[in-house]
């Protein structure tokens, strides 16, 4: 089954600001030129030009149990409507890319068509979940050509760093160091299998996500990893009734023996903050190892 990926934002500035930044943007005296349009925003949002650009496409397959993606990437031109078809290019640029075509991806067309009326198209590909990006990130970049119908004298989004700051990607370090592009004429897409920080994770209540806790709440409370895709998905009653049958999991195993303690990736104990248990077994917390614990000594 496949899923269309969306990135959601949340808006923190007046619209009125990005409407000035893309009327700056597309006032290009004279030229017709392609760029590639891709953005973050919000669904309660319906003109997407409102949003900041989106300098990278990030296919996050650990936040899903998708083996295969729609990606969808909106190609912009400026200038005014014509009355017949325009058809552009694409490129990838190769020593720019990994990822292996038939194996990550697959279904992306190198030429497409700026519609008469119309001053943008969408291209799309299918992204695959493998091995290769289970163990590292890869990346595809692609690169819009010029013709005899377009320039690509765009260099840069102007208006992108200013407003990065009042977009929520999800509290991702990872996602953050993909920004390494601010050139419109280039867009990389990156694939990768790690799990982020879903938006449904309450932090409060869970304590600093890991994928090895929430994979083992998944595993003790029989929830899947969708259900965690927002806050409404997840409300944080319902998350609080996930973290104690949690912490009452991982005191049980603790009380097995040492050998038995559910750890993280670092070798501390895992634990969940919110834990209503009267155990006097439940003392360790956040960043301990078995040994710094005193029923271990």
């Amino acid at each position: 089954m496949k899923k269309t990926l969306y990135y959601i934002g949340a808006m923190l500035l007046a619209v009125t600001s990005f409407s000035s930044c893309e009327e700056d943007l597309m006032d290009f005296e004279g030229e017709e030129s392609l760029y590639f349009d891709a953005r973050w925003y919000s669904s309660n949002v319906r003109d997407h030009s409102m949003w900041p650009h989106r300098l990278h496409t990030a296919i996050a397959f650990g936040n899903t149990n998708e083996n295969d993606i729609t990606v969808e990437i909106p190609i912009r031109t400026t200038g005014e409507v014509k009355d017949f078809d325009r058809k552009y290019q694409i490129e990838i640029v190769k020593d720019s890319t990994n990822a292996v075509d038939g194996r990550e991806y697959s279904g992306l067309v190198m030429e497409g068509v700026i519609k008469a009326g119309a001053l943008s198209d969408t291209l799309k590909l299918t992204a695959h979940r493998t091995n290769e990006i289970h163990h590292d990130t890869l990346r595809l970049q692609i690169r819009v050509l010029p013709n005899e119908h377009f320039t690509t004298n765009f260099t840069q989004y102007e208006e992108n760093g200013p407003y990065s700051s009042f977009v929520n990607i999800g509290g991702s370090q990872a996602v953050k160091g993909f920004d390494i592009n601010n050139d419109a004429r280039i867009h990389n897409i990156f694939f990768y299998d790690c799990m982020l920080q879903p938006k449904g994770w309450w932090a409060g209540l869970g304590g600093a996500f890991s994928e090895e806790k929430i994979t083992k709440m998944m595993e003790v409370c029989g929830v899947a990893i969708t259900e965690f895709e927002t806050m409404e998905n997840m409300p944080s009653i319902r998350f609080t009734a996930y973290c104690e049958k949690l912490g009452k999991y991982l005191i049980e195993q603790a009380k097995k023996g040492r050998e038995y303690a559910v750890l993280e990736k670092d070798g501390t104990m895992m634990h969940v903050p919110y834990c209503s248990t009267g155990d006097p077994y439940y003392k360790w917390g956040a960043g301990k190892k078995p040994e710094d614990c005193p029923f271990y000594k």
